[in-house]
């Protein structure tokens, strides 16, 4: 009687064990065609905004007009204020927020600079334009 439970037992974890295999393996091949097909179609779909002249032309833009806030220069203010731009599809600037705030009057002080800039080349998808966000990072170092 142990003979016969066990032989069943044998057959029937082995017919679930070839089975699942037989699955696992139908199932590998439509996986690595569709991942062949993605990283192709990434290598040319998204092309990042960008800032005519490059990143240090955009600080240098920033940093040229920015004045220390006498408020922040008065109680001794130091650290970083991060914007979050949305780029449109044109390039223009089309939304800014503020994602780290440094207070004291130099976020108002970045974002007039970033009021003055030039449109950026904007973000692209299979050649077309799209609205995009592009973060800027703004340091306050007192000398």
């Amino acid at each position: 009687m142990k003979l016969i439970l066990s032989i069943s037992a044998l057959l029937f974890f082995s017919a679930s064990v070839i089975g699942q295999r037989e699955m696992a393996l139908a199932d590998v091949a439509p996986l690595q065609e569709r991942t062949d097909m993605a990283s192709d179609a990434q290598e040319i779909a998204w092309v990042a905004p960008a800032f005519p002249g490059g990143q240090a032309k955009l600080m240098k833009l920033i940093s040229d007009g920015l004045t220390y806030p006498e408020l922040a220069w008065e109680n001794s203010i130091e650290g970083t204020v991060v914007l979050r731009l949305t780029i449109a599809a044109d390039g223009a600037i089309s939304n800014v927020d503020v994602l780290r705030s440094l207070g004291f009057g130099c976020d108002e002080a970045v974002l007039e600079q970033v009021g003055k800039l030039p449109p950026f080349k904007p973000g692209l998808i299979y050649g077309q334009g799209t609205e995009s966000t592009f973060d800027v990072p703004v340091w306050f170092r007192l000398r």
